[in-house]
């Protein structure tokens, strides 16, 4: 019997476990990892508190959904990989000019493969690395994919390009803290750098990421490889407030303890 239960990822709730820990009087907590997607989780969260990265990040209310409290701390994954380690991001951690994230089974066929224009515009954001690798040869263009990864769809797409495929072991956040220029189809660590005030872009063709994009404000996201282009050669041209995005995730683990102390 407990006063508290915390789930790690949001996506990851179960209804029939909330239902038994309300029968038991223990409130259900549980950490956004995500940024919300349109059509793939979120219609049955029952939770008394959602722990969320900002307020202009929010889990969007959706049908069967029950969200009490949301309460912004931060990046509780941010904390441990890079605020934890940051003593040990060295040279070691190679310099990129531009370092795309990769996201999770977006490959065509996937279970992310859910609308008319999915597949085109994965493929073109990756087309447009390409094609900025072989324009400026001299620019170091690197794509990370998750450590949990288990495709090669994008290995094999980027194979004898001047695309670097980076192994999926190395810290990500060590990565991005040493680039020049962040990017992703639908990474969160986008929202989560803007925390450290690091600038980066969803790559997002012609606006119809409908699947993640929904709750993201253009103004940081990308929908041409003239402006992918234009954005990295003029950095100041795009000004970004990255206030209330996500918070400062020095400190995440101590916001949640201190809100349910309190």
């Amino acid at each position: 019997k407990f006063k508290y239960a915390i789930s790690s990822r949001h996506y990851t709730t179960n209804n029939i476990k909330n239902f038994i820990l309300k029968k038991n009087k223990t409130k259900s907590c549980v950490i956004q990892k995500n940024i919300d997607t349109e059509n793939t989780n979120g219609f049955f969260y029952d939770i008394e508190n959602l722990f969320i990265l900002g307020n202009k990040i929010k889990i969007k209310d959706k049908r069967f959904c029950n969200v009490k409290n949301q309460i912004p701390v931060g990046s509780f994954f941010m904390e441990d990989f890079l605020h934890r380690k940051k003593n040990k991001i060295n040279d070691h951690v190679k310099n990129f000019d531009i370092l795309c994230l990769g996201c999770n089974e977006q490959y065509p066929g996937s279970v992310h493969d859910t609308y008319n224009n999915h597949n085109l515009n994965y493929i073109e954001h990756l087309n447009w690395l390409k094609k900025i690798s072989l324009e400026f040869p001299k620019l170091k263009v690197g794509f990370i994919h998750h450590d949990n990864n288990k495709n090669n769809f994008e290995k094999f797409f980027l194979k004898n390009t001047n695309v670097v495929y980076i192994d999926e072991k190395t810290n990500s956040y060590a990565l991005c803290y040493k680039a020049k220029f962040i990017c992703s189809f639908a990474s969160t660590m986008i929202i989560e750098l803007f925390s450290i005030n690091k600038k980066g872009y969803y790559l997002d063709p012609n606006y119809q990421n409908v699947q993640y994009m929904k709750n993201i404000n253009k103004n940081i996201r990308i929908n041409t490889y003239r402006k992918f282009k234009n954005f990295y050669f003029n950095p100041n041209k795009n000004k970004i407030t990255f206030k209330d995005y996500c918070l400062n995730s020095c400190y995440t683990s101590y916001r949640i303890f201190n809100y349910l102390i309190k």
